[in-house]
């Protein structure tokens, strides 16, 4: 008698490990059908076994989850932020109109063309006068539209970059859900 349940424990003991290894790699469906171990205390072993490897695997996930939604909240608002400070920037630009605007060119004409008729030396030194002050605005207001321009063009290239990160990750929480879903 004693030989036939050492036996016995050792086919059961080879029946666990074997279920065990194909728990563990995979190779098992969850959903398959115990053992056909008559031992139920062999059966509640390799059952302990298995929930034991997914709350291990559940536990290695959850951080990795968390940490991802929270980069994934940080770059939704590094995004709100910069598509605020690009649109900021075009509404700038659109309110400065054309450089020199077709007003303030008709009115540098209008000063050299006059300034080449008048003979009156004080009317000719305001007409150079408010010719420099207004080819100087022009200078001004170009300046300006180009570091806006500047600006503009850093703000595109910086939210394309926090679009590109946040999609980066949108994708790795696909994966990770994904892995969730094919270890239930």
């Amino acid at each position: 008698m004693d030989r036939m349940s050492g036996r016995a424990r050792s086919l059961i003991g080879v029946a666990a490990i074997g279920a065990c290894a194909l728990t563990a790699f995979g190779a098992a469906p969850r959903a398959a059908q115990p053992p056909a171990v008559a031992d139920p205390i062999a059966q509640l072993l390799v059952e302990v076994h298995a929930l034991r490897l997914t709350m291990e695997q559940q536990a290695t996930m959850s951080p990795r989850i968390q940490v991802t939604l929270a980069r994934l909240s940080i770059e939704e608002q590094r995004i709100s932020q910069l598509t605020s400070q690009l649109n900021g920037i075009r509404e700038q630009l659109s309110s400065m109109g054309a450089v020199g605007g077709p007003g303030m060119k008709e009115h540098v004409a209008e000063l050299e063309s006059r300034l080449t008729i008048e003979v009156d030396p004080a009317k000719r030194a305001q007409f150079e006068a408010e010719l420099r002050g207004t080819k100087q605005a022009i200078t001004i207001q170009t300046a300006m539209q180009e570091r806006l321009r500047e600006r503009e063009n850093d703000a595109a290239q910086a939210l394309a970059t926090e679009q590109a990160r946040w999609n980066e990750l949108s994708v790795r929480l696909d994966d990770l859900e994904r892995l969730m879903g094919a270890r239930r």
